[in-house]
């Protein structure tokens, strides 16, 4: 049986462990939305991401994905589309549905902050040695699993 004392100390463990997730994942999270903001909301970079990794994809599928209200796709889409970074186009299948795909810009800019994020990442763990890097990835998934 654990005493009062151990307790005490795995209670604090916890809040720690905690207040570190949650202060360096706003600070990265701030500094990405920093470095991309010249080009794209948060939200938009996720929407262009997503097709550029999977295309052609209609806003339901969008919408579901990211939990996001069917309007709120379709106001990212259309700021997407004036940028020139996605097009719609009407499936070959069934001309009801209108299909979303990432366009030559769109997936060159995506390559672009993909390649800002990755270096801006690389600083960020670049104290960190391989196995440190393979244990903290392993911590996470366990986290996410219990989740």
């Amino acid at each position: 049986m654990a005493t009062t004392l151990e307790v005490a100390n795995r209670d604090q463990l916890i809040v720690d462990t905690e207040k570190g997730l949650r202060m360096n994942y706003r600070a990265i999270k701030k500094d990405v939305r920093s470095m991309f903001t010249t080009y794209l909301t948060r939200n938009e970079f996720f929407i262009l991401k997503s097709l550029c990794t999977s295309s052609p994809q209609i806003a339901s599928a969008l919408s579901n994905e990211f939990q996001f209200s069917a309007s709120m796709i379709t106001a990212l889409a259309d700021e997407l589309t004036k940028k020139g970074l996605i097009s719609r186009e009407r499936s070959e299948l069934d001309r009801r549905v209108v299909e979303l795909r990432a366009t030559k810009d769109g997936i060159e800019l995506y390559g672009k902050l993909e390649a800002m994020k990755m270096e801006y990442l690389s600083d960020v763990f670049a104290d960190f040695s391989d196995a440190e890097l393979d244990t903290f990835r392993t911590l996470l998934t366990k986290l996410e699993q219990q989740n």
